[in-house]
């Protein structure tokens, strides 16, 4: 048959966890695939489709019309639920391809096959180009699922998600979450310090953290996030229960002892489910030789994990960040006091710790996007001084100028790009340069702020609660993505009891009651319940020393129970002891919106975009700017700001 090219809608179809039944029980996977075919080629045939062929237990076939394509995959997917461990992973393209001698070839297919693998289970992922050849079509339901850059592809693309009519891959998710989805998963504990003086705390922190990392790139294994695992540290809870709670089959814990220039770990990895030790050794290295020590034990654990979870495919790829032991141990120490403190008390000790560092390699990365954090969170948080912005864009293009595939510098250029140049476009490449390189799954700073972007900017709620979603369920116990949740729920979609019920629950998991005032004190406020805003936003303000957001909370709660002369002089005395690097622009619009003075607000919204104030990206849909938004001036506000349509 001769080549021929032309326009076509490509199916990729893939059996999830087929590799590993076929591991467990060949004859068990072998008849789902039979089943699998049985489904699949008269549901083809039916809407005109034609079968390519079988990549093991993918099926490749193409459509002359998008229509025809998705409504074969939705019935697939309604055919497959009613079999017990057939669930399928599709992907749909619409592309120019060759076909030649039953085969078809192209970038097209490529592409199809790659939204494939990013489908849930039991989803249903398709490019914009099918989008919008169905999103006309009332029998076809499909919502915007996220934006990927995707390998050998130069531009993000973004990717819709299909809604059969039966069920959607959240009813799936929740589902197959009640069979222990993550058997093949592990939790590292971080490592005890042994040594004698117990001032190597941050090193054993660091190595499990980086074990995290580099078990995190073995594509059959699920690593449960940090935060999880850290919640156990200096706990005796015994290693049964840390799985169960984690939903982790296997456990690595360890300890760490340095004396001088010798360090000595010992490394164990143990069945969670009975307590077997499968692996454990001691290694008395120099504390130059810590790189290859990190790779040797991820490689012991891929060897002694990879008949029953990693079929073979584990590999680690060797991406050192210094060359310099001396150097890392300092970005340990100031990864340690940020993780461990947070920025605000200790952000001058994680200066210094970067600098340290840096002076010991100039060429290190990570310390320069570290460091450049620190002074964005000085000016975003903490003092609000352009000197602070300036330094932190200086350091992150430095850290970007040695490493182009720095993911954390990428992050932060997103960062800065969204509260500070309010360019958006350039907010949005730099996020998908961060997806495209980061090492980790679902990073703890960065997820978050991607959710806001997405909900904030292009108002797509439904990514953001999906996304701080899927980091939750990475991490389950870790209280940032969850408070983040909560946040997304009062900014974006104003459900205040929703936001109240999640403060409620991770307190009782142990999250500092104070640290979610404010968000109570809002909550109430936006919901009307003036007087339950005001209670919560007195303990803010003596939480806060009265400074910063405690301060302005306290004013727009007394002016909205009508304690106006109250509030007006809480107002004053803030004017005149507290200067902007602590009362930042924003904060003096929210205040005089709330006190009724409009053309005040309007005056300092002015000051804080000319001054580049952070915070600003939420005009478009926070209920705190409601205040404002009747007013003619807010839309030319809108206008001005040049946010995405």
């Amino acid at each position: 048959m001769p080549a021929s090219r032309q326009l076509a809608a490509i199916m990729f179809t893939d059996i999830v966890g087929y590799t590993a039944l076929m591991g467990e029980d060949e004859q068990k996977a072998f008849e789902l695939l039979r089943k699998n075919r049985q489904i699949q080629k008269p549901a083809i045939e039916k809407y005109n489709g034609r079968w390519i062929k079988e990549l093991g237990d993918g099926i490749l076939a193409s459509f002359p019309t998008v229509s025809d394509a998705v409504t074969c995959a939705i019935e697939i997917q309604h055919a497959c639920n009613n079999i017990d461990e057939l669930k399928l992973r599709i992907g749909i393209h619409l592309g120019e391809v060759v076909f030649e001698e039953n085969d078809m070839f192209g970038d097209g297919v490529n592409i199809a096959s790659r939204i494939q693998a990013l489908a849930p289970v039991g989803g249903i992922w398709i490019s914009e180009s099918i989008y919008k050849n169905v999103s006309n079509k009332k029998e076809i339901r499909a919502k915007f699922a996220c934006e990927e850059v995707l390998k050998n592809v130069k531009e993000p693309m973004r990717i819709y998600e299909v809604i059969t009519q039966q069920t959607s891959h959240e009813d799936i998710v929740a589902a197959e979450s009640k069979k222990k989805l993550f058997q093949k998963s592990i939790a590292v504990l971080p490592f005890v310090d042994m040594s004698s003086s117990h001032d190597q705390e941050y090193l054993g922190d660091g190595l499990a953290e980086e074990l995290i990392n580099l078990l995190s790139q073995i594509k059959e294994l699920k690593v449960i996030g940090r935060t999880s695992s850290f919640s156990f540290k200096a706990t005796k809870t015994d290693l049964k229960t840390i799985g169960k709670t984690l939903n982790a089959s296997a456990i690595l814990e360890g300890s760490v002892q340095k004396a001088g220039n010798k360090i000595r770990i010992t490394a164990q990895l143990i069945n969670a489910d009975d307590g077997y030790h499968i692996w454990s050794q001691r290694y008395d290295r120099e504390i130059d030789d810590i790189f290859a020590l990190q790779d040797d034990i991820c490689s012991k654990i891929a060897e002694h994990l990879k008949l029953s979870i990693l079929e073979g495919h584990a590999t680690i790829e060797e991406n050192r960040p210094t060359k310099n032991p001396k150097a890392y141990e300092w970005f340990l120490k100031a990864d340690y006091y940020v993780k461990r403190y947070g920025w605000e008390e200790n952000i001058d000790r994680v200066i210094d710790c970067c600098k340290k560092a840096i002076e010991l390699d100039s060429e290190y990365a990570d310390a320069w996007w570290l460091l450049g954090a620190c002074y964005y969170q000085k000016h975003g948080w903490v003092y609000f001084q352009k000197e602070n912005i300036e330094t932190a864009i200086y350091c992150t293009n430095k850290a970007i100028s040695i490493d182009e595939t720095n993911a954390d510098a990428h992050f932060m250029l997103a960062l800065i790009n969204l509260n500070y140049y309010y360019d958006w476009g350039k907010t949005m490449s730099e996020v998908a340069l961060a997806n495209q390189y980061t090492r980790t799954p679902y990073p703890l700073f960065f997820l978050p702020v991607e959710a806001w972007i997405r909900g904030s900017l292009y108002t797509d709620f439904d990514f953001a609660i999906r996304h701080m979603q899927k980091g939750i369920d990475h991490d389950p116990l870790n209280f940032i993505y969850q408070f983040h949740l909560a946040m997304i729920y009062l900014y974006l979609l104003r459900d205040y009891e929703k936001v109240r019920n999640i403060l409620n629950n991770i307190i009782d998991l142990g999250f500092p009651a104070y640290a979610s005032w404010q968000l109570f004190c809002l909550s109430y406020l936006f919901d009307g319940r003036y007087p339950e805003a005001e209670e919560y936003a007195r303990k803010d303000y003596e939480a806060s020393g009265g400074k910063g957001h405690g301060a302005a909370n306290l004013i727009i709660s007394l002016a909205a129970t009508g304690k106006k002369k109250e509030a007006e002089e809480l107002y004053q005395s803030v004017k005149q002891t507290l200067p902007i690097p602590e009362f930042p622009e924003f904060l003096h619009v929210r205040a005089n919106a709330w006190l009724g003075r409009i053309d005040d607000a309007f005056e300092y919204l002015d000051k804080a975009i000319t001054e580049r104030s952070i915070w600003l990206f939420t005009l478009k849909v926070s209920p705190e700017w409601d205040p404002l938004r009747s007013d003619a001036r807010f839309q030319k506000i809108l206008e001005r700001m040049k946010f995405p349509k």
